[in-house]
């Protein structure tokens, strides 16, 4: 409730003037709060998380769900990000908000195998392995509608990270990117 609080607080000096608040944890005599956004709404808001109250705060008030996958305790298979996704709309609906207003997004960590591995056989980290693999990857959890990916880099020296980055943007960006509506 605490941050439902600060959501609608943001939003209220974001879009009002003078913007005013007045909710259980958190009161907001009339202020000016300049500048305002350009955003008609005011800046966009991602929120993140897997719980149940995460899930409904996404749908009620964020412009984009942003959880964080493939590490303990969720690892965001795409049938559960599937599922909870559908939750995060439900609950927009809900709202009456439209479910599609909701931007989908998906922090993950990412290694790419040198350029001449082979695909390892057996069970395989998603967005970990080659080139292929990765986009594969990526473009199964574009079928549910992620538009937006943060990787969190394998290599933890600069030289590793930007190799990475400069093979990510040769071998798998340019099969993965959407044409822009």
């Amino acid at each position: 409730k605490v941050t439902d609080e600060y959501l609608r607080l943001m939003r209220a000096c974001w879009t009002q003037e003078p913007a005013e608040f007045n909710g259980s944890h958190y009161r907001l005599p009339p202020v000016s709060a300049l500048p305002k956004p350009r955003q008609k709404n005011g800046i966009p808001i991602w929120t993140g998380g897997h719980t149940d109250a995460a899930l409904r705060r996404a749908g009620e008030l964020a412009d984009g769900w942003h959880p964080i996958g493939m590490r303990a305790p969720a690892m965001l298979y795409q049938a559960e990000y599937a599922e909870r996704a559908a939750i995060v709309h439900g609950w927009a609906r809900k709202a009456g908000r439209d479910p599609k207003s909701i931007t989908l997004s998906f922090r993950v960590p990412l290694d790419l195998a040198p350029k001449r591995a082979k695909p390892e056989g057996g069970n395989r980290l998603l967005f970990r392995g080659t080139a292929a693999e990765v986009i594969e990857d990526i473009r199964s959890y574009q079928a549910l509608g992620v538009t937006h990916f943060v990787f969190d880099l394998a290599p933890q020296d600069l030289r590793g990270a930007l190799g990475l980055i400069d093979r990510f943007a040769e071998d798998v960006r340019p099969k993965t990117l959407r044409a822009q509506k």
